[in-house]
């Protein structure tokens, strides 16, 4: 689901809140906004981590 709206979000300019008013029209399932922000806050730190090189200790 994430992924879905992520791509909507970038891919076709559409708002968190549209989609998530779609979903609840179509569904009956709602989030809250402030929900999904921080579910791909911690997505993309999980994705960042890889690619951060290790700390070089003095």
């Amino acid at each position: 689901m994430l992924a879905h709206l992520h791509s909507r979000r970038f891919g076709y300019r559409d708002p968190y809140t549209r989609q998530l008013r779609y979903i609840k029209s179509t569904t009956g399932i709602s989030f809250a906004a402030s929900t999904v922000n921080g579910w791909e806050e911690v997505a993309f730190k999980k994705l960042l981590r890889p690619c951060m090189p290790p700390a070089i200790e003095i």
